[in-house]
């Protein structure tokens, strides 16, 4: 999908996201090479949305090995005296120019481009066995967030992890002949000690009891323990 990008502003763009996990385009428009420490492989964000909180309006990111790759290549475009990474795009462009691409790598366009991203981002980093107060603190959002909205879905990698060392044939099936055969032993011949000769009268004889002045129980429907009622002067001691 990167290599289908038309040049390495839009490459850039697309990794902030999917490697950064950044927010698109009011993070990552805003960024400056003054913010990319290439010796300390760090990345300092500015974030809008968060910035009415208490320490939330900037954060530092790491910069993955592909991130660098797309940094350094940026880099090598931009013109003297050039600050920001990206330039603004129209929404009508930046639709078109993904859809493009999607054609040309021969991927299935997904809705909610850039938030799937922050989503791939963030199980990637989870999946490498960071810490999740880590990796939440990168994202720019609490644990609780990132448990509602972003780590919901399963990625078929783990299921491939879960399985491993699974047999990889089914095992050997009854053969029909004997599956019938044992299926119609079991519907002619009753089980063994199972007598439902006193069973077609139960409802029957049931009635009769309520009419016992004696016991007077009160046979709710569906209560598996009948109670006997007490009358007027009649008590219950433990």
């Amino acid at each position: 999908m990167i290599d289908a990008l038309p040049n390495a502003e839009w490459r850039l763009w697309f990794g902030l996201a999917c490697y950064a996990g950044l927010r698109s385009p009011s993070e990552t428009h805003q960024l400056t090479w003054a913010d990319v420490s290439f010796d300390t492989n760090k990345l300092t964000v500015r974030s809008p949305k968060t910035e009415g909180h208490s320490g939330k309006a900037m954060r530092i990111v790491p910069i993955r090995a592909e991130l660098t790759t797309l940094l350094h290549e940026r880099l090598e475009t931009a013109y003297e005296g050039e600050e920001q990474l990206l330039a603004p795009r129209s929404e009508r462009l930046t639709y078109n120019t993904f859809r493009d691409a999607c054609a040309r790598a021969g991927v299935e366009p997904w809705e909610r481009l850039w938030q799937t991203q922050r989503s791939s981002c963030e199980r990637d980093w989870l999946n490498q066995g960071l810490p999740s107060y880590a990796v939440a603190r990168w994202m720019g959002h609490s644990e609780r967030v990132s448990q509602k909205h972003y780590t919901t879905g399963i990625p078929d990698e783990l299921y491939a992890r879960a399985t491993r060392g699974a047999p990889l044939q089914a095992p050997l099936q009854i053969p029909a002949s004997k599956r019938d055969g044992a299926q119609l032993d079991a519907e002619q011949k009753p089980r063994k000690g199972h007598n439902t000769r006193h069973c077609n009268n139960l409802h029957r004889r049931s009635d009769s009891v309520q009419d016992d002045a004696k016991m007077q129980p009160n046979w709710r429907r569906g209560e598996s323990n009948p109670r006997p009622e007490t009358g007027p002067g009649k008590l219950l001691r433990a």
